[in-house]
C-alpha cells in the first residue's frame, strides 16, 4: 500500500505537514509523491520553503539508503509471510496499549516507527506523538536517546526527525551516503547501524534485483552478528554465502554503534589480521562510528570491544540545552530550567521543573529527556 504524499488534489498548502507526511512515507512499503496535474499541487521539494526542502531531501535520500534493509524485508515477506509494515497489536495482541497507538507500527524486523502527524507546538517548536514503548531497551536512531520500555510516553521532535526506535541488539544495513545515486545495484559501500546492550543477528539478502534468477540460486546472504555478553563483546560481518556474482567483489563499511563511547573500541580483524580503522564518536547521540578500508566480501570481519565496555548514559544536558534554547519562553526561565537539569538529581529536577511557570509542552519535552532512561 501507499499514499499520495501531501494530498492528491484540492486541500491546502502546509510546508510543515507535507514534510511530516514525507517522513511517514519514507517508512512505508511504497513511497510516492503523487498529485493531480495542476499548477500548485506539485510535491517537488524545491517548491517548498528552505527548511522544509532541506528536510524533505534528507529523508528522500534516507529512503534510498534504506534499500539494503527494505529489500531484505521484502524477501522476508515473500519467504516467511511477514509484511514490511505491521501494527503494534500484531506482535503484542494481548497488550491493551498496542491498540491505543493506531499510527505506530513496526517497519521490518528491526525498527519501530511513531510518525508525527500534527503541527509543531508554538512554545517548543517541536511536534509530539503519543508512543507506546514495549518492555526492553530502545534507542532512537535519529537522536541517539535510549528509552526504558514498558510505558506510554509523549515523544517530541523537531521538524528534522520523527521517533524511529530500535531495540537493543538491532542491526540495520544502509547504503552509504557517499554512494547515493539513482542506481539500485547492490552497493559497494554500506553503513551498518547496531544498537549495543544485547546480542542480535541480521541476515541481509541480495540478488540481481532484475530477473527471476534468484529462484535458481542466484542470491546471496550476508550475516551480521552482534555478540554482547559479559564474556564477549564483538560485532562480526560473516563472509557472503551464496552466489558471489550478485554482489560486489569488495565492500567498504562504516559501522555505527549506539550507546557506547570511544573507550569501548579495541580493534578490528579481517580473517584474523588487524585492520586500520578510522574511529569517530558523536558525543550528543552516544554513537561510535568505525570506518573500515575496502575488504573482499569473502572475508570475516570482527570488531572487538573492550571486555569492560558499558553503555553510556543519555547526554541529557545536550538534548535539554537544544530544547530550552529553541523554546519561545522568558530567558530567566530558560536559565533556571537548564541549571536545574545540570545540577540536580532526576527526581529533584522533575519536581523543580513542574513547579516552574513553564508552558506544559516545555515541561513535557524536558521530562521526556530526563526520564527516557532513568537508570
Amino acid at each position: 500500500w501507499s499514499h499520495d504524499i501531501g494530498g492528491h488534489r484540492n486541500g491546502y498548502r502546509d510546508d510543515e505537514l507535507t514534510t511530516r507526511w514525507i517522513q511517514f512515507g519514507v517508512f512505508s512499503p511504497i513511497m510516492r509523491l503523487h498529485s493531480s496535474d495542476e499548477v500548485f499541487t506539485g510535491k517537488e521539494p524545491w517548491k517548498f520553503g528552505p527548511e522544509a526542502e532541506k528536510v524533505m531531501c534528507r529523508f528522500l535520500r534516507l529512503r534510498h539508503r534504506l534499500l539494503p534493509y527494505t529489500y531484505t524485508m521484502n524477501y522476508r515477506f515473500f519467504k516467511d509471510d511477514q509484511p514490511l509494515v505491521q501494527p503494534m497489536y500484531y506482535l503484542y495482541p494481548a497488550r491493551e496499549e498496542a491498540y491505543q497507538v493506531k499510527n505506530q507500527y513496526f517497519f521490518g524486523s528491526e525498527l519501530m516507527v511513531s510518525p508525527i502527524t500534527g503541527k509543531n507546538d508554538p512554545d517548543t517548536r517541536m511536534g509530539a506523538v503519543k508512543t507506546w514503548i514495549p518492555e526492553g531497551t530502545w534507542t532512537d536512531l535519529f537522536t541517539g536517546l535510549r528509552y526504558q520500555g514498558g510505558r506510554m510516553l509523549l515523544m517530541h521532535r523537531t521538524l528534522d526527525s520523527i521517533p524511529v526506535l530500535a531495540k537493543a541488539g538491532a542491526i540495520v544495513p544502509l547504503q552509504a551516503e557517499e554512494e547515493i545515486s539513482a542506481s539500485t545495484k547492490n552497493p559497494s559501500q554500506l553503513e551498518v547501524l547496531a544498537v549495543a546492550g544485547q546480542s542480535g543477528v541480521f541476515e541481509m539478502y541480495e540478488d540481481d534485483g532484475e530477473t527471476m534468477a534468484y529462484e535458481h540460486g542466484a542470491q546471496a546472504m550476508t550475516r551480521f552478528l552482534l555478540d554482547w555478553t559479559e564474556d564477549s563483546k564483538r560485532f562480526v560481518i560473516c563472509p557472503v554465502e551464496g552466489d558471489y556474482s550478485v554482489v560486489p567483489e569488495k565492500r567498504r563499511y562504516a559501522l555505527r554503534f549506539y550507546g557506547i563511547g570511544q573507550d569501548a573500541f579495541a580493534l578490528v580483524e579481517a580473517d584474523g589480521r588487524v585492520l586500520d580503522a578510522e574511529v569517530e564518536w558523536d558525543e550528543v547521540r552516544n554513537a561510535l562510528t568505525i570506518k573500515l578500508p575496502e575488504v573482499c566480501v569473502n572475508t570475516e570481519i570482527c570488531v572487538r570491544f573492550a571486555a569492560g565496555a558499558v553503555l553510556l548514559p543519555n547526554n541529557v544536558k545536550a538534548h535539554a540545552y537544544e530544547a530550552i534554547n529553541r523554546a519561545q519562553i522568558l530567558f530567566i526561565h530558560k536559565e533556571r530550567a537548564y541549571k536545574t537539569i545540570c545540577h540536580s538529581s532526576v527526581a529533584a529536577a522533575e519536581s523543580t521543573l513542574n513547579s516552574m511557570p513553564l508552558p506544559q509542552s516545555v515541561k513535557d519535552t524536558l521530562e521526556e529527556w530526563l526520564l527516557a532512561d532513568p537508570k
